[in-house]
């Protein structure tokens, strides 16, 4: 049984976090400006008094001022704050939280909780969680929803700093590995989880289909790759699964093999999926564009109908 959407992907707790920010925006807009006011007034009454009452008066303008440097020196000093946790890795939930309430994208995490209770109800019918234990299938559980949570951090993001590996070209796969380095299992990440259960075949390469063998051949029989839809499969993919794509127009692996037949290694992009419902898949993908980043390759979230033919399979690990 699938855990639950984290609460930084809980659209309902997001909608909770952007109204208290939208509310937090608008007391930093109004208190400045009504400060600002108020020592204006005050300025105005100390020309016209008597000097008494200029020394009480400045008094006053001096705290006032000092709240005002308060109120505006707020943000700033959370801001800090929470760079500073971030740099220890105790604030990455918090600051997630609040990029993905600012998103303007909180359909997509309706649609992603619509796709989780699906999954829950689907959950028996794959036949992929033979040879774990309840204890162990928990634990991939976990790392799943922490490879959703890796991932989502980067939207927004490109690899013009090499962050995610050499290549500023096509870096998808670099992406996705990435991704899978940075959840930590009982006994290494899961991408050497990966590498160990296939110690024949080599996973390091760079190419879209670099993973691909690693679900092809496992002496983990819970790690398996899985034909799409489009091409006669019956899997439902889920949460923290490798999604596989060949271009139909402007990909290489079309070009060079034809149609996919179902058999051969090929893949022009890959990502990683984050859920599904009856029509559609949900995905966070490297290097590539979307609705919220038109027109650059960075990291998106996406979504595509199931049965789209230019999925041709996908990897499942739990």
């Amino acid at each position: 049984m699938y855990i639950l959407l984290e609460a930084c992907q809980h659209p309902g707790v997001l909608r909770v976090i952007y109204f208290a920010s939208l509310i937090l925006d608008i007391v930093f807009t109004v208190l400045p400006i009504g400060l600002i006011v108020m020592l204006l007034i005050d300025f105005s009454k100390a020309v016209i008094v008597s000097d008494e009452k200029t020394v009480k008066g400045t008094k006053i303008v001096i705290q006032r001022i000092i709240n005002a440097m308060i109120v505006f020196c707020i943000p700033w000093i959370v801001s800090v704050f929470m760079s500073l946790l971030n740099g220890a890795g105790l604030g990455e939930g918090y600051t997630e939280c609040l990029k993905n309430a600012r998103s303007g994208n909180l359909d997509y995490y309706d649609k992603l909780l619509e796709a989780e209770g699906s999954n829950q109800e689907n959950s028996g019918n794959n036949g992929n969680n033979g040879g774990n234990d309840d204890t162990t299938l928990t634990v991939l559980e976990k790392a799943a929803n922490k490879l959703i949570e890796v991932a989502g951090y980067e939207v927004g993001n490109n690899n013009n700093s090499g962050k995610y590996g050499n290549s500023t070209d096509e870096w998808c796969e670099q992406f996705t590995r990435w991704a899978l380095s940075k959840v930590n299992l009982p006994s290494s990440n899961l991408y050497n989880y990966l590498a160990i259960n296939n110690p024949n075949v080599d996973i390091s390469g760079d190419g879209a289909s670099a993973l691909w063998p690693a679900f092809q051949s496992s002496n983990n029989k819970s790690i398996k790759l899985y034909i799409s839809e489009a091409y006669g499969g019956n899997y439902v993919p889920k949460k923290g699964d490798i999604i596989w794509y060949q271009w139909k127009y402007d990909g290489d692996c079309r070009s060079n093999f034809g149609e996919w037949d179902g058999i051969t290694r090929c893949a022009d992009h890959v990502g990683i999926v984050t859920g599904s419902d009856a029509e559609n898949v949900y995905t966070i993908e490297g290097n590539t564009s979307s609705k919220d980043y038109p027109n650059q390759r960075v990291v998106a979230k996406k979504e595509k109908k199931l049965d789209n033919d230019e999925i041709v399979a996908y990897g499942s690990w739990y």
